[in-house]
């Protein structure tokens, strides 16, 4: 079989995304029950019924986080190497490295990290050292639902941990003014998806990296990280591990960065006006269409704020305020998006409307001249008339 033909993680049972569930959150602990199956059906996995099985209503709300693994998990393997020269060659070998980066030390770097999971003897001639370290990329990226690569802006060097990529990846950039300032409140009313795509003439589209929420490129394109079925879930997890690990904060996945994310979508989407009802309008026809999550419907922020001052915190949009200011002004001084509207602004300069004025004035002249002409030549040729009719 050539590497062209070798998919080992092309498909993906329902067993195998309880395994990922368990590898991300530890979703047994939810259903003790759920014995451990390679079937397909989960009817087989667990006997409960809907209301009784946790893991059962659970999965049906992370649908959308599935999808977005079953694409990530596509791409492997590396081309162009061979069967043989893989470390993954199933879902559960994936999972294994997921489920160790989760419990690694988050210091430790990514070289250190290789060097404790795999043995030092390839488990055969042909593995190489760049399939190893794309399993690792693959695992880091479907944990911390960022980008992270070889080497770029998201690389995930080998004398780095993935903790300084998490960081490195939410640099702060606060919101200029208060959050109880009058103008920030006039701004946050006014900054929904509605006047976004009406008055800024902005496309929302859905991103899987959550680096780039709330991103907008040169075509007019707002990016919005809308996997709130990941977020609720990595939060779940956190407020758990804080009940008995006060002041644990997750180096994968920041608290403070799922709230912030929540609360953007809640500003958005969710404000109780009539902009907001035709907000959740636009949200409920991205999620019908399948680019958005269906829980990105459902206003659950303070679900998972455990004291006020953590809603405060959140409310001053530490991380994403920047951008968020960068989308009023979108409101505020809409840009030419459309070839019409371009071609107005560039024609719309005061030297081109001096030359339109000069041009109206020349138009509203010229008639009048032509008509003051006709009427001499008429009363030429009328008193010519009369001369040679004496």
């Amino acid at each position: 079989m050539s590497y062209l033909d070798y998919r080992p993680l092309s498909s993906l049972s329902r067993a195998e995304s309880k395994g990922l569930c368990q590898a991300l959150w530890d979703w047994n602990r939810y259903c003790p029950d759920c014995p451990d199956s390679s079937t397909n059906d989960l009817e087989s996995i667990c006997h409960k019924d809907d209301s009784e099985c946790p893991w059962k209503r659970r999965f049906h709300a992370k649908r959308a986080f599935i999808e977005f693994y079953k694409k990530a998990a596509q791409r492997y393997p590396p081309l162009p190497f061979s069967r043989h020269a893989q470390v993954i060659h199933k879902h559960q070998d994936l999972f294994d490295i997921i489920a160790f980066l989760r419990r690694a030390d988050p210091n430790h770097s990514r070289s250190k990290c290789m060097d404790l999971y795999f043995d030092p003897v390839p488990s055969n001639d042909r593995e190489t050292p760049i399939c190893r370290e794309k399993a690792f990329l693959l695992a880091a990226r479907i944990l911390t639902m960022i980008g992270v690569t070889m080497y770029g802006e998201r690389a995930w060097y080998m004398n780095e941990s993935l903790n300084v990529v998490v960081t490195n990846s939410f640099p702060p950039d606060p919101l200029p003014i208060p959050i109880k300032d009058r103008r920030w409140i006039k701004i946050r009313d006014e900054l929904t998806a509605y006047n976004l795509v009406t008055t800024a003439k902005l496309k929302i589209r859905p991103t899987d990296e959550v680096q780039n929420h709330l991103k907008l490129d040169k075509q007019g394109n707002l990016f919005i990280f809308h996997h709130v079925g990941f977020i609720a879930e990595c939060l779940r997890v956190d407020n758990d591990r804080r009940r008995t690990e006060p002041g644990y904060k997750s180096p994968h996945f920041p608290r403070e960065v799922g709230l912030e994310i929540l609360h953007t979508l809640r500003v958005l989407f969710h404000q109780l006006d009539e902009d907001g009802r035709q907000s959740r309008k636009l949200l409920r026809k991205l999620i019908a269409n399948s680019e958005f999550d269906p829980l990105s419907d459902e206003d659950v922020v303070w679900f998972y704020t455990d004291s006020e001052d953590e809603g405060n915190r959140v409310q001053a949009f530490p991380v994403f305020g920047g951008r968020l200011m960068a989308l009023n002004d979108e409101i505020e001084n809409p840009k030419p998006r459309t070839a019409w509207d371009k071609w107005l602004h560039r024609h719309s300069s005061p030297q081109h409307a001096l030359m339109l004025a000069l041009l109206s004035l020349v138009l509203t002249l010229v008639p009048s001249v032509l008509s003051l002409a006709a009427s001499i030549i008429q009363t030429v040729l009328a008193w010519k008339q009369q001369e040679s009719g004496k």
